[in-house]
């Protein structure tokens, strides 16, 4: 079988790195909710548990030994924690302590993924979690052990944690489990079910025996089912309960037995449970933390009734009436690709229906089917973004961990508000989002919100706030991180622009959002001294960067002593765009619907010159600046004076200006493809489609045009 659009790794590690990267999301969010409770709740401890107990057992199958003993050791720690959950600890201590290993463990997954050798984790770090584990023993009365007392790989077949006494009291039980189907990996699943009974049997044996060197393992467990058998003291109940939370199981049954067999064969099972465990709907590791992860995640949730569903609109995991699965794991690039058949098929019915041979001719039935063919593309084309669409609630959640640090780090008091989580965005276009939403909220952080003295000072709460909202305009997705610091001083922000030769205008010529626009500037910076977060003149110009480069924009709004509003603007996907259709000469360009104001016939009367003798147009009163098209790209144009062309007024980032063009051809989907090498230089000009005729149009960058 072909792996299309895969990334070349093998299927096993693409999953383990999709798998842990999810889990340590989770595992962060756990911790953050902690420490806003203030408490580690014995659901949180019993969930970190097993986060770690199965990045321990997933790394220890895949042979990645630093991995699995870094997990080990914050396992051995919830363990104890787990069975004292009487005694008080220093919570805060533990996420500290549990965090910093989280992040060590996503920079050994990053070089799983880089396709590196993986490092251990740093000796002080090991020790810290084992020196916390030894002063819990030693508070509790225990005899202190090592981390390395417990095994990271069990045996394969025979799994013994505790001696074998008072055997009168063990009940001996088999269960047979079933995963769910496509989930792969069958025998890391079973493998980690193993390890989730392990510490809770005398004996536990299961089918087949051999889970990691049989390579044929997998498929007897797709075949037949994974078979257990062990004897425990522990409560029927709660060894149901493992059994059934074991990742990716669909459906399970545990019976009460006599004896357990000599040696583990299929054929001992009786073909009728005694008792059925609940079934459940599978929890598919994408949503774990409310997002996939940004570039380096492999796959994506989809659901399978998306086809019925509206664009944009998701189904919550386990809403399937037949209480079975409904959500499956894709490979990011296939959905790519996708995408990409689908912008063909827009290209060819529009190059089918607009045949120029078919002009004149009377084809009723042809035009119906047409018709037909025209809403049956528009359907796959939204329901194929409609499954590219998650919500941006991932990458919001991110910014807790930044707050969280820099709060203590920069000893303000601060909290993070997220609004819209389940705002819905393309995903190529949340993981280009990452990275400026980052720079934001630090330098809200930093530069924003004052120490806490200053606020008292100030008449304003000690602890600051910080909004990250999001929410859907038409067309758009707008994002804005709002602060209620001490907002940008313009006094300031103009001395250091006029210092380093950034504008000659006069003060009473500058808008305020013209001054606040320096701040965007390459090597821009207020800050004084050079610190851990700022000081560099590194920040927000890579935040429009990064904005432009997917088709958005930046606006910064503020008020001295109240605080700032940064407004992100971005298109909802980068595939397919509406556009307005127009022609210079022999040429057509595409200008984005969405920077469109408005479109007029131009009287000469209208036009006027500036004191530098730049071409404007007055329109209702209001002066913007013209911009020729065929003198920009140096096209020969049908039309020359104002009156015989058409004028089309476009807005980005709060300025407008008009475009002059011979005329308006229509107003059409537009399938983006990128540009030639050759023309990635030329400003003002942002990607390429096919039109109907087979003809190339370019689509214009209006953020590039100027005068």
């Amino acid at each position: 079988m072909n792996d299309y659009g895969g990334s070349g790794r093998e299927p096993m590690l693409d999953m383990f790195i999709f798998e842990s990267n999810q889990l340590l999301e989770s595992l962060e969010e756990i911790l953050l909710h902690a420490e806003k409770a203030e408490t580690l709740t014995k659901e949180n401890i019993n969930e970190i548990f097993r986060i770690m107990h199965t990045i321990k057992g997933s790394a220890g199958m895949m042979m990645f030994s630093p991995i699995a003993a870094l997990a080990h050791s914050v396992e051995d720690l919830f363990f104890h924690i787990r069975d004292h959950k009487n005694e008080t600890f220093d919570f805060r201590a533990i996420c500290d302590l549990v965090l910093h290993a989280a992040d060590a463990l996503k920079e050994q997954i990053q070089l799983v993924e880089a396709g590196e050798p993986v490092t251990a984790a740093e000796d002080s770090l090991l020790e810290s979690i084992r020196g916390f584990l030894l002063d819990l023993q030693r508070a509790s009365g225990m005899e202190p052990t090592g981390s390395n007392d417990r095994p990271v790989k069990p045996k394969q077949f025979y799994i013994s944690s505790y001696e074998k006494k008072n055997a009168e009291n063990l009940q001996k039980y088999h269960a047979h489990v079933c995963f769910d189907e496509g989930c792969e990996m069958e025998n890391i699943r079973a493998y980690s079910l193993v390890f989730g009974l392990q510490d809770h049997c005398i004996e536990l044996m299961h089918d087949p025996a051999d889970l990691v060197g049989d390579a044929t393992s997998g498929e007897k467990i797709v075949e037949n089912g994974f078979h257990l058998w062990f004897s425990s003291k522990k409560p029927e109940a709660e060894l149901r309960d493992l059994v059934n939370r074991g990742l990716f199981v669909s459906e399970a049954t545990m019976e009460v037995i006599d004896q357990l067999p000599s040696e583990a064969h299929p054929e001992t099972v009786q073909t009728e449970p005694v008792e059925r465990i609940v079934k459940r709907p599978v929890i598919v590791m994408p949503e774990i933390s409310g997002e996939a992860e940004p570039a380096s995640e492999p796959y994506a949730a989809v659901s399978e009734s998306a086809a019925a569903s509206e664009p944009g609109v998701r189904e919550a995991p386990g809403a399937s009436k037949s209480g079975k699965s409904n959500l499956i794991s894709v490979n990011i690039q296939k959905l790519d690709m996708l995408m990409d058949l689908v912008g063909e098929i827009v290209i060819t019915e529009s190059m089918v229906t607009r045949c120029p041979e078919l002009a004149g001719l009377q084809l009723d039935v042809f035009h119906k089917s047409a018709n037909q063919l025209r809403k049956l593309t528009d359907e796959l084309q939204d329901i194929v973004m409609s499954i590219r669409m998650l919500p941006i609630s991932g990458t919001f959640q991110k910014m807790h961990r930044i707050v969280r640090d820099m709060t203590k780090r920069l000893d303000k008091d601060a909290e993070l508000i997220l609004v819209g989580e389940d705002t819905e965005v393309d995903k190529n276009l949340i993981d280009q989002l990452a990275d400026p939403l980052m720079h934001l909220v630090r330098n809200a952080m930093d530069h924003g919100l004052e120490s806490k003295a200053e606020r008292k000072a100030a008449g304003k709460p000690e602890k600051g706030r910080i909004v990250l909202e999001a929410r859907n305009d038409g067309g758009e997705i707008w994002i804005e991180v709002k602060d209620d610091g001490k907002g940008l001083n313009k006094d300031r922000i103009l001395a250091k622009a006029r210092e380093h030769g950034l504008t000659s205008k006069p003060d009473n010529e500058l808008t305020e959002k013209e001054i606040f626009g320096f701040i965007m500037l390459p090597g821009f910076s207020t800050k004084e001294s050079v610190s851990e977060f700022s000081g560099r003149g590194v920040g927000m110009d890579v935040v429009r960067e990064n904005i432009t480069r997917i088709g958005g924009s930046v606006y910064i709004d503020s008020q001295w002593g109240k605080g700032s509003t940064i407004t992100i603007r971005i298109p909802l996907t980068l595939a397919i765009i509406d556009g307005m259709l127009i022609s210079v000469g022999d040429c057509s360009y595409i200008i984005p619907t969405m920077a469109i104001r408005e479109s007029l016939r131009a009287e000469p009367s209208q036009a006027i010159r500036d004191a530098d003798g730049n071409e404007l147009l007055m329109i209702r009163g209001e002066a913007f600046p013209i911009v020729r098209l065929h003198r920009r790209f140096q096209v020969e144009a049908r039309a020359q004076a104002l009156e015989e062309g058409i004028v089309v007024v476009i807005e980005h980032e709060g300025t407008s200006l008009c475009l002059f063009a011979d005329e308006l051809l229509g107003e059409q989907h537009v399938v983006v493809k990128p540009l030639p090498a050759y023309f990635r230089q030329v400003n003002g000009i942002s990607g390429c489609t096919i039109l109907g005729d087979g003809s190339i149009s370019l689509i214009l960058d209006v953020g590039g045009l100027d005068v």
